[in-house]
């Protein structure tokens, strides 16, 4: 005890022991004259049975108060009760050492001081607090006792003999087991110091930095974990410094070419890639990997971030070629298929010219077969001169028809077109005027269809891939607007603030809200069961995409829908809209008053051909619609026959058909029915109910005079 009060004394600290009583007090040198029985009977009743420590205040009878740490004890049978005693007025040595007590005792810091056998010397406040030890449980007693058994093993192996030597070490990480057992990670900052009985000791700041610990544990497992998943993402990461890889995981190597993501580092990143702005927008470049290593599609982003402490580019890259190609697999499909939901419509639009081109051969081979010998013989030649000059009409307006077979054919290949080339400026009218024309008889006979077309700069593109977006569109507007011959589909153009915007509005049955949401889903579809592939407008989405646009769509139940697809302008000067062409010039020529005969055709040149083809046995009046011939059957129904085209916009041949049938009966049998393909169910069911003619086009003119002489019987030929 001795031994233990001269240290205690340099801290300003008192040991004593007395019998419960007060008797036979034990004073140290620091306490002597200074702790009267007094203060030990005031401790008497308030100290634990079990012989636990307690800290208390208590008085002197002179009224100095102290503060003392004591515990009931056992020696040779006999109660004592001994502590600690340190002064709360400094009281107790007096001076520096007493400030210095009394700083050191109420600092929020956790400190404790050993001597050179290791051994606890003191503890403050903030130290009990911390290892919710007793004071009198731990001082004398080692400082490796409150350690675990491998923090007390490097402790005593590593850390106090380099303390001793050095005088001071800092920030020395170890484990401390509370009083409760709980398990607190501690760094300590410790000092040498000499008391003034020339004993060493330490004064040891001690941390609690289990909190920070854990966080720095749980930081480095995450960083472990994102390590781990960036490594593994089936996207090629890598990391660069002015265009330095500084790292790369295993699909960038995969990407790239190599066989080790380690073989990239201090590689310059390929330059396709450095073109990624680094805002997070997504790019498509091409990889050239060189040899015999075919090329790659790549997307790619890229972001500024710190690794290692510097400022660096992390690229994200992903392989899309196979979706590429499936993508470019999906669109030829869906090409095919819409080719097939044409195929009817364009054999109408070949098959009206086709027509009457042969009308015209056919007329040129007879009527040279007639006027050759009259040449010859010198005969005539006013009359000869007069009919070459209709002759020549009839050949502009063939070759108008060729034209027209060679426009379709045109929009055939470029909407079929499927190898990838460069974008280059198109002319987006151009393109739209492509679609209308082979969608134009699919909305035939449902509705009207107007194209409004606007100046427009130019897009870059591929015109196939527009050519196709815009078709499937205004096929869509067509199946919207179902039969009912009263649907308008209309078409527009514009510029508008550096973008060219194309809409496709019908009034037809609309979408349903639940409905829009989905409606770019591949394989997604409103339309009956067999109607579509369910992927036109997935293609339109992906293509307008591609080409840096966006589709817009609003759409009511029972009101129709409108598409806006809307496209980047290129550089460059506007694109003047193309003007249709002007209509054929018609020529009604009269024949005897006996036979009338009325052509309804909404073609030009065939009302024309038909009128002139057929001029020589009856007289001929034309209607290019449905509604202008209703028109004048109601005015005049003295008519011979009808040749009446079945596809026409607003009415058409089987709307017309039905309206002589409740105005003008007699004249139902004599309507022969023309047709360049029966497209719908509903032409093809009502061709299969009737018993009127039917001309396929293209037909030769004597097929018409056929079926005119089986209405009407052969003609009355009557000569100028």
């Amino acid at each position: 005890m001795v031994e233990r009060a001269a240290l205690l004394a340099g801290l300003g600290m008192g040991v004593f022991r007395a019998r419960p009583d007060g008797s036979d007090l034990q004073l140290d040198d620091v306490l002597a004259g200074r702790v009267d029985a007094s203060c030990i009977r005031s401790l008497e009743g308030r100290l634990p049975a079990d012989g636990s420590s307690l800290e208390l205040e208590v008085q002197r009878a002179d009224g100095v108060t102290m503060r003392v740490t004591a515990r009931r004890t056992t020696a040779d049978g006999e109660a004592w009760i001994e502590g600690l005693v340190q002064p709360v007025d400094g009281t107790l040595g007096a001076g520096p050492t007493a400030r210095f007590q009394h700083l050191y005792e109420h600092s929020p810091v956790a400190m404790h001081s050993i001597d050179e056998r290791g051994r606890i010397v003191s503890v403050n406040r903030a130290w009990l607090e911390l290892t919710e030890y007793e004071r009198a449980e731990v001082i004398g007693r080692h400082a490796t006792f409150l350690m675990t058994e491998e923090g007390a093993e490097r402790a005593s192996r590593e850390y106090l003999p380099d303390f001793w030597r050095d005088g001071h070490s800092r920030a020395v990480p170890n484990e401390y087991v509370r009083a409760d057992g709980r398990v607190i990670d501690v760094e300590l900052d410790c000092d040498a110091t000499t008391t003034p009985g020339g004993e060493r000791v330490s004064l040891t700041v001690v941390r609690d930095v289990t909190a920070r610990n854990r966080a720095q544990q749980a930081l480095a497992s995450r960083e472990r974990e994102l390590l781990e998943l960036i490594q593994r993402s089936p996207d090629g990461i890598l990391l660069h410094r002015e265009g330095v890889i500084v790292y790369a995981n295993s699909s960038a190597a995969t990407l790239l070419g190599v066989d080790e993501a380690s073989e990239l580092s201090g590689r310059p990143v390929p330059g396709d890639l450095s073109l990624a702005v680094a805002d997070g927008a997504l790019i498509e470049v091409r990889l050239e990997l060189g040899g015999e290593r075919p090329d790659r599609m790549v997307e790619a982003a890229s972001l500024e971030v710190t690794f290692e402490g510097e400022p660096t580019t992390l690229v994200m890259a992903r392989d899309v070629t196979e979706r590429r190609t499936l993508q470019a697999q999906l669109a030829q499909a869906d090409r095919l298929a819409t080719i097939g939901t044409l195929a009817a419509g364009v054999a109408h639009e070949i098959n009206n010219p086709l027509t009457y081109v042969m009308h015209y051969i056919e007329r040129l081979q007879r009527d040279l077969t007639r006027l050759v010998p009259r040449v010859e013989a010198g005969q005539d030649v006013a009359s000869v001169v007069g009919r070459l000059r209709t002759l020549q009409e009839g050949a502009a307006t063939a070759l108008e028809g060729c034209g027209r077979v060679r426009d379709i054919v045109r929009d055939l290949k470029t909407f079929s077109r499927t190898e990838e080339r460069d974008r280059v400026p198109i002319d987006v009218n151009r393109a739209l005027g492509s679609a209308v024309q082979m969608a134009s008889h699919h909305v035939r006979g449902k509705g009207e269809l107007s194209v409004e077309l606007g100046a427009l700069p130019a897009v870059r593109a591929h015109d196939g891939r527009l050519c196709q977006v815009f078709l499937n569109l205004l096929l869509n507007a067509a199946q919207a607007i179902e039969d009912r011959g009263e649907g308008h589909v209309r078409v527009q153009s514009r510029h508008d603030d550096g973008v060219v915007i194309v809409s496709v509005a019908d009034d037809g049955c609309g979408v349903a809200g639940e409905h829009l949401a989905r409606l770019f889903e591949p394989f997604f579809s409103t339309k009956p069961n067999g109607v579509g592939t369910g992927l036109g407008l997935w293609i339109c989405r992906e293509i307008v995409h591609d080409l840096g646009g966006h589709i817009e769509v609003d759409s009511q139940v029972g009101e129709g829908s409108t598409f806006r697809v809307v496209l980047p302008a290129a550089q460059g000067a506007s694109v003047e809209p193309s003007l249709p062409p002007p209509p054929a010039r018609e020529i009604v020529l009269a024949t005897p008053p006996r036979r009338r005969v009325l052509v309804v055709d909404d073609e030009p040149a065939l009302r024309m051909l038909l009128a002139e083809a057929l001029s020589d046995r009856a007289q001929v009046l034309t209607a290019q619609s449905g509604v202008e011939a209703a028109e004048l059957l109601d005015h005049d129904s003295r008519f011979d026959a009808i040749l009446c085209d079945l596809m026409m916009p607003g009415m058409n041949g089987q709307q017309l058909f039905d309206h002589v049938a409740r105005h003008h009966p007699s004249l139902v049998s004599r309507m022969i029915f023309m047709t360049g393909a029966a497209s719908t169910v509903a032409i093809r069911d009502f061709l299969g109910r009737i018993a009127n003619d039917r001309l396929d086009k293209p037909f030769r003119v004597r097929d018409v005079e056929r079926a005119l002489d089986r209405l009407m019987g052969p003609p009355v030929r009557v000569h100028a």
